[in-house]
């Protein structure tokens, strides 16, 4: 039988029954020692403050084992503030960074600071990893930029106690409304940069409103999981290397992501499979299938056509037989063949967000090709986007903030195009839609849970092509259900009034063809599309009103059967822009 454990909808928030102390912390010594010597004085603050501005700086590990709490102003999102708070490290006399915590008991939130890996010792590395943790509880954080980092912004390798299993895991790893920039390795591998490695499970690992240009890979992890409950939501991931997600889960659902240029790295046939897809479903041992749960599907998947170009008209690549990856191996069609809770769902395919600035370093991408699979370049190709915080001559911090990049988008179906509505990957690109989902938030997630058993648009195993809905399928019918109705029927349109989108639904009693039509009030044509040969049962349009002006439309269809049944009805819809 079917078994499928429900996500508790995961409400993230402080509650405090008593007064919390503060302390400020200052630049005129390392934010570590300022927290060591707070600790050491016997009545140690709750939240630490940082102050928009500020450089502040760090020159050794702060080893945690307590409730660190790290909080700077939050007027807004980190990628619009003029001057956030900005975290630093110095290297020691050997030209060395370290990582800037160490959670070995306790728990640590942060919020509302850029943090910083570039070195400013002359020839020296980025930073490894950020936080690392070998018994935290608990992990939040909310509105921070991360960038030059080569491993992870965290890695976790122990829960509680050391544990590493169990109902003594870590509790939760909370990463939201983040902008991550540069995680990458100065070599030709990309097996780093990742947001975060987990080598042992959190109960709740939470990615939503993220953005992360230029990485190695998304998450990682070292093991068969139990207790790990996944839930990774409108974030937009951007050049990604590989986006293989090594993450083994209870449960999980991802959707309503943006794979800009994803897995642009390439592969060569003799790469294992394991590497091919964006992410790894792989099975338990010991473990039924259907007691994991997971969902995968209507992430928009897209990659700058001159990069396949750029594999096949490159004699070095060419020669390497060098060639995009997949998104499912054998493996993955196997599973979900084998396992009904395991559902891949249809996901754009190919269609251009067409962002306001783009990152903009397609050509330096280019160079590290040549440097991966070119055995006459030698040299690292360094093809960063320009990093928040660069260091001038006398070795002092600069900072170019905000990002030169602006990804909200024009594409019209994509600013509708997630399951809740809203514009596809990070909402904080569209203050206005993170507002409304916010509002909206459990019982988005809810209807995502949903979908692991109920999705009907849905890939079909080694079928490549069915996961796909391309920019010529925007303006199709889709089938919603199989029921065959006793006769025709148009219902009315849902939502009614609506901005710029609306959805027309309509039932077939026999294979039709349908004409949809729309007029506006003066009983002008607007628009009409033709769909031969529909299948009976009940379908839906989607329409997109983007180039229409506010006012009552008419819509309109005209249905002839293959056994000559003829029905034709209208109804009002109301746009208001």
């Amino acid at each position: 039988m079917k078994r499928i454990l429900l996500f508790s909808l995961l409400l993230i928030s402080a509650s405090f029954l008593f007064a919390q102390t503060e302390l400020t912390l200052t630049n005129e010594s390392s934010v570590n020692s300022q927290i060591e010597a707070d600790r050491a004085g016997g009545s140690p603050a709750d939240v630490y403050l940082v102050e928009s501005g500020v450089i502040y700086y760090w020159d050794a590990i702060l080893q945690v084992d307590f409730d660190l709490h790290i909080k700077g102003p939050s007027s807004e999102w980190i990628g619009r503030q003029a001057n956030p708070p900005v975290f630093v490290p110095i290297p020691d006399g050997a030209g060395v960074i370290y990582a800037f915590a160490n959670v070995v008991s306790g728990s640590y939130t942060i919020e509302n600071i850029l943090f910083s890996g570039q070195n400013s010792a002359e020839g020296g590395d980025i930073l490894g990893t950020f936080m690392t943790e070998t018994g935290a509880s608990k992990v939040m954080v909310d509105n921070c930029s991360f960038s030059d980092y080569q491993n992870s912004i965290m890695e976790i390798n122990s829960g509680p106690s050391g544990a590493n299993s169990g109902p003594d895991v870590l509790d939760t790893v909370s990463i939201t409304n983040c902008l991550m920039i540069n995680g990458v390795r100065k070599t030709s591998s990309p097996w780093g940069g990742h947001i975060g490695r987990f080598n042992v499970p959190a109960r709740w690992t939470i990615l939503e409103n993220n953005t992360d240009v230029n990485c190695g890979r998304i998450l990682g992890n070292g093991g068969n999981f139990y207790y790990q409950n996944l839930i990774e939501n409108h974030n937009s991931i951007i050049n990604s290397q590989t986006n293989a997600q090594e993450l083994h889960w209870w449960q999980a659902v991802m959707a309503n992501n943006i794979f800009y240029n994803w897995s642009w790295f390439g592969r060569i046939p003799a790469d294992v499979a394991y590497n091919y897809s964006i992410t790894t479903f792989e099975t338990f041992s010991g473990l039924a299938l259907d007691s994991v749960s997971v969902y995968w599907g209507r992430n928009l998947l897209y990659r700058d056509p001159a990069i396949k170009e750029y594999y096949d008209n490159t004699p070095a690549l060419a020669a390497k037989e060098v060639s995009e990856y997949i998104t499912w191996n054998a493996d993955v069609d196997t599973t979900i063949q084998m396992d009904d809770n395991t559902t891949i769902g249809k996901s754009y395919w190919d269609i251009d967000p067409e962002f306001t600035v783009g990152p903009g370093n397609l050509d330096s991408m280019f160079a590290w090709l040549d440097y991966k699979y070119d055995d006459n370049v030698s040299a690292w190709a360094n093809w960063l986007v320009t990093s928040p915080v660069t260091y001038d001559a006398n070795g002092q911090p600069v900072l170019s903030w905000p990002p030169a990049f602006d990804l909200s988008y024009s594409n019209e179906y994509m600013k509708v195009g997630a399951t809740d509505g809203l514009p596809m990957g990070d909402l904080n690109w569209f203050p206005g839609a993170k507002e409304t989902y916010l509002a909206n938030r459990d019982a988005n997630i809810a209807a995502l849970v949903d979908s692991i058993t109920n999705a009907t648009a849905l890939h079909i195993p080694f079928d490549s092509l069915s996961e796909r809905i391309t920019a010529e399928d925007l303006v199709s019918v889709e089938t919603y259900s199989k029921n065959i109705p006793d006769q025709y029927y148009l219902s009315s349109n849902y939502p009614n009034p609506f901005n710029p989108s609306t959805t027309i639904r309509f039932g077939l009693p026999e294979q039709s063809e349908v004409t949809l039509s729309i007029f506006n009030i003066l009983g002008q044509k607007v628009y009409e599309e033709t769909a031969k040969n529909l299948a009976a049962g009940e379908h839906s349009f989607n329409f997109i009103a983007s180039q229409l002006s506010s006012g009552i439309y008419i819509y309109n269809i005209h249905a002839v059967g293959v056994n000559g049944k003829d029905f034709t009805a209208s109804k009002k819809m109301m746009l208001l822009k």
